[in-house]
């Protein structure tokens, strides 16, 4: 005999697993967000960086942290979101890729990318893994996981 009460749809582990490793990863990009916030260029020298390199990337305009901060903590809000099963997830993903997107521009405008040679494949990291949190959502939307 059949049970009759309708099973509760279980959200699949790939979701579970996209929204925890964004959560990680998007506070991971916070705690950098603050380091550069509160850092100097003697600071940046401390860590390798060279003069010229300092003295360009704490001298940034406001945009390029605002830019940094909406794909930082979009990212993390969207993990959240999504771990609620929230459709919102995905328009948040979807602002925080272009908050990176903007980052990457400004990076590029900036020319950090040749005072910085390790903040291309970097940058080009972030934006796979927030491309990627926008497709899962994307997807889990479609598939009505997300509600």
């Amino acid at each position: 005999m059949e049970d009759p009460t309708p099973t509760a749809r279980r959200t699949p582990f790939w979701l579970w697993a996209s929204a925890g490793l964004g959560v990680s990863w998007n506070a991971f990009g916070i705690v950098q967000l603050l380091s550069t916030l509160g850092g100097t260029e003697a600071t940046g020298m401390m860590k390798g960086m060279s003069a010229e390199a300092a003295a360009v990337y704490y001298h940034l305009p406001i945009w390029m942290n605002v830019a940094f901060a909406t794909g930082a903590i979009g990212g993390l809000l969207g993990s959240l979101v999504m771990f609620a099963r929230s459709t919102l997830a995905v328009m948040i993903f979807a602002v925080s890729s272009v908050g990176y997107v903007v980052l990457f521009l400004g990076d590029w405008h900036f020319e950090l990318f040749r005072l910085m040679p390790g903040q291309l494949p970097i940058l080009l990291v972030v934006l796979a893994i927030s491309f990627v949190l926008l497709l899962v959502s994307a997807v889990a939307a479609r598939k009505g996981i997300l509600v």
